[in-house]
């Protein structure tokens, strides 16, 4: 079974692969809104409440972050998933959306306005690669 320690590393391995790019390009939109103004954060998601402002920012704060794994079926529809797929939380890495703001508007709908856990869903996937076995499949605003 692994470790927290070598869960927290194959996240960081796969935030930091090219081969994940819309994962990585989901995260940065995700991290800094756009468009904003004195009223609103410019950073959606916050570490023990100090701003996440970049990709490498949130990869350190996962490696100084408690983590929670949990098994979950909910995910598990892929012919070329090998297993039921695990659900990596970090509950103290939060994601703040708010509907009333334009530049939040449309995650708001995906997700519903407040404040939510960042959690991954991770499986291993039959395509051959022998640098990053267990990918990051999802996303999910929790």
């Amino acid at each position: 079974m692994l470790t927290d320690a070598q869960i927290k590393t194959l996240v960081a391995d796969n935030l930091a692969s090219d081969k994940l790019y819309g994962t990585q390009l989901y995260l940065t939109n995700l991290i800094e809104r756009k468009s904003f103004d004195a009223a609103i954060p410019r950073y959606r998601l916050r570490y023990n409440d100090a701003d996440i402002t970049s990709l490498s920012a949130l990869i350190d704060a996962i490696a100084a972050s408690a983590v929670k794994i949990t098994a979950s079926s909910a995910y598990y529809s892929a012919a070329a998933l090998c297993g039921i797929p695990v659900v990596v939380s970090f509950p103290q890495i939060t994601a703040t959306l708010d509907s009333r703001f334009e530049s939040d508007a449309a995650l708001a709908m995906q997700n519903g306005a407040g404040t939510f856990t960042l959690c991954f869903v991770m499986n291993y996937v039959n395509d051959g690669d022998s640098d990053l076995p267990l990918k990051i499949l999802n996303v999910v605003l929790s």
